[in-house]
């Protein structure tokens, strides 16, 4: 075929080879040190056609999906295996409760050609049965000693340095720490040495291992429980979320290929784009939290759904259907032609504004997150303020004050001073109701927030608002040089408070509170005596 070896001998060349070693990001010094040690032909000239070759099988080594672990073998049972739809039915109305098995729609029989087991709430002895699924289990297999990270890794990431010396480095640390622990995971899962799983790029592995992830749920049976007579409808509900799992399988193929092009050399710019204005990033898709808003605030996501919802926006899906809670929900990832922002809608139709954050490190990472309710009385005087103990008291609030708006900033105004508080006014016995006597009462404030504090739901959960608050009220002498809570919000008439900006919001009150209010406890807390 002498095209085809033309046409070998034509693509075999130096020119081709610079073209894609530069589009895998080959640096000049990598392409002249593979030049210099390339195989010889007979006639002493570089052999172009194993360079290239060479190079091609380098850059497969890079396909995600040759790092997902084969299945483990297993016997298969005669009965039902992988694809079997396997129905249990108990009829609680029939016979004192009958129950009934089915293998994809076949009924099963007894050896006496039974197909039901009729009374079995007598047989149980009770008038009330609960569910209780128990698959076989599944058998892990052991990890490979060379998943296990070397000495030298765990070593390097393990140094910590001496408190308060140089932090700096033991964020540095701390962060080789996580990353260690990271790729071991990972090369756990993917039965692969640490040395190959350490040679990934960071948004490769990230990415890999949402892969691998969602591959290792096929592998378990799905179970599904169905309560009343509208099977049909249930069966619907569960045709939209395997629907839903194969869009997220086919999004995370796409951000595969999209890491694989970036690792290449490839630009990810209109692809996705970083930041909270709902436009997915290549962040770690650890980092990212998607929050929804309620009346009392914004909530954050669990895990498995900010990865859910974050993995459909990198796929370039606009919308994606979820299981949040026991309601099914269609979330909307992106800005609609109808002008309105990301949102999520449950099935019968209430909606909720949703968000995008990509969390930050450390503590100001914590307090750009936060979402409180601060709903101050008008005043703290005698009876009103025995009104406010008997509202915690009948019905607890938290420090994010999702119940009444009595939570930290309440709490940190009356230890600060901001909120004075007078639960008896002394009045001279010259004069009565105001009129020529004079208020000689102290200020209840901070007692009144030791009690406060106490009749909080979260007041034994630790967090950064709990953290604060107890320290403070264990030193009531330094309360007063803490800074005051200054509201400088374009919405003021709301009673949510967020630890982040945006168009609506350019500034956050609440971060600027902690930005100086952390740093001058922990400024106390370097000083020998300080702080009990």
């Amino acid at each position: 075929d002498w095209a085809a070896l033309i046409k070998k001998l034509l693509e075999a060349n130096e020119e081709n080879f610079r073209a894609k070693a530069a589009k895998a990001s080959l640096s000049e010094e990598k392409i002249s040190e593979m030049i210099e040690k390339a195989e010889k032909t007979a006639e002493g000239e570089v052999d172009w056609a194993a360079l290239i070759k060479n190079l091609d099988e380098k850059k497969k080594g890079t396909d995600l999906r040759t790092y997902i672990p084969p299945e483990p073998e297993v016997e298969l049972a005669a009965l039902f295996g992988r694809g079997s739809r396997v129905t249990m039915t108990l009829d609680t109305d029939k016979e004192g409760g009958t129950l009934s098995f089915s293998v994809d729609g076949v009924a099963l029989e007894a050896e006496d050609g039974t197909k039901e087991l009729k009374g079995i709430f007598g047989m149980m002895g009770t008038s009330q049965i609960y569910p209780a699924l128990n698959l076989c289990p599944l058998d892990e297999l052991k990890p490979l000693p060379e998943s296990e990270p070397p000495e030298m890794a765990e070593a390097e990431g393990g140094k910590a340095s001496k408190k308060g010396k140089d932090e700096e480095k033991e964020k540095e640390l701390e962060k080789k720490r996580i990353e260690v622990r990271e790729i071991a995971d990972l090369a756990k899962k993917c039965r692969r040495p640490y040395e190959e799983m350490a040679k990934l790029a960071a948004p490769l592995r990230s990415q890999l291992g949402v892969l691998v992830d969602q591959v290792l749920k096929t592998r378990v049976p799905n179970v599904q429980l169905i309560i009343g007579d509208d099977e049909a409808a249930a069966v619907e509900k569960a045709k939209q979320e395997a629907d839903s799992k194969e869009s997220e399988a086919k999004a995370d193929a796409e951000a595969a290929a999209a890491a694989e092009a970036e690792e290449e050399g490839g630009s990810p710019e209109g692809k996705a784009g970083g930041g909270d204005g709902g436009e997915g990033g290549f962040e770690p898709i650890e980092s990212i939290v998607w929050m929804y808003e309620t009346e009392n605030g914004w909530l954050p996501h669990p895990k498995e759904i900010s990865a859910q919802i974050e993995k459909a926006l990198r796929g370039g899906r606009t919308e994606v259907v979820l299981t949040i809670g026991t309601e099914l929900f269609t979330v909307k990832v992106v800005k609609g032609s109808d002008g309105k922002g990301p949102n999520q809608t449950a099935g019968e139709g209430s909606s909720q504004r949703i968000r995008r954050h990509v969390r930050g490190e450390g503590l100001q990472g914590e307090w750009e997150m936060l979402s409180v309710k601060f709903a101050p009385p008008v005043t703290m005087s005698g009876q009103a303020a025995l009104g406010v103990l008997e509202k915690l008291w009948d019905n607890a609030d938290d420090f994010s004050g999702r119940q009444h708006g009595l939570g930290f900033l309440f709490i940190y105004n009356l230890l600060q001073g901001g909120q004075r508080v007078r639960c008896i006014s002394n009045q001279s016995a010259m004069g009565f109701s105001g009129y020529g006597g004079r208020d000689v009462g102290k200020n209840d404030g901070h007692r009144f927030a030791l009690l406060a504090i106490q009749l909080l739901g979260d007041r034994a959960k630790r967090s950064l608002l709990g953290s604060c608050a107890n320290v403070l009220a264990r030193n009531r002498h330094v309360c007063v040089r803490m800074p005051k809570v200054k509201d400088t919000r374009k919405s003021r008439q709301s009673p949510v408070w967020n630890g982040w900006v945006d168009e609506s919001e350019p500034r956050s009150p609440l971060a600027d509170l902690f930005s100086r209010l952390v740093p001058a406890l922990q400024r106390l807390k370097r000083q020998r005596g300080a702080l009990r």
